[in-house]
């Protein structure tokens, strides 16, 4: 005979059961609470690499067009060559902190349930530099 709580009628089993739902509620709501601190990360940093390009870019236009010798504005390129290296590796530390957290959702018993984007993520160093294609018009 199974042993029931006398004040609830609910079985030992179905309150365990409850228990360990309450507990995958609470880690799925901690996950989900990281998955949508972690796509505006990716996204920031990428917006960070995309807007120091742009000024990369502006300084060596202006230089240009101001008819100012090739040593004008070495020191900020220089500067910003490696504030981008520095966001290139931080990209790369989000990468892995991400394919990282994949397994950390795993180990927390939350494998069924995907986590920020969808998509798998990339193992570490696999990304590659594609050639622009243009078009021949």
């Amino acid at each position: 005979m199974r042993s029931r709580d006398t004040n609830s009628g609910v079985g030992l089993t179905g309150l365990l059961c409850r228990e360990e739902n309450v507990l995958l509620n609470i880690r799925l709501k901690a996950a989900r609470a990281v998955a949508e601190a972690l796509t505006p990360s990716e996204a920031d940093i990428e917006t960070a690499i995309a807007s120091t390009s742009r000024l990369i870019q502006a300084i060596a236009t202006a230089r240009g067009q101001a008819n100012l010798p090739i040593a004008v504005g070495q020191d900020s390129l220089a500067a910003l060559g490696a504030a981008m290296v520095a966001l290139i590796d931080a990209r790369g530390s989000i990468g892995r902190a991400h394919a990282s957290l994949a397994h950390d959702r795993i180990n927390a018993g939350l494998s069924a349930y995907a986590m920020g984007d969808v998509s798998d993520c990339p193992p570490a160093g696999t990304l590659t530099v594609v050639e622009e294609q243009r078009s021949a018009a």
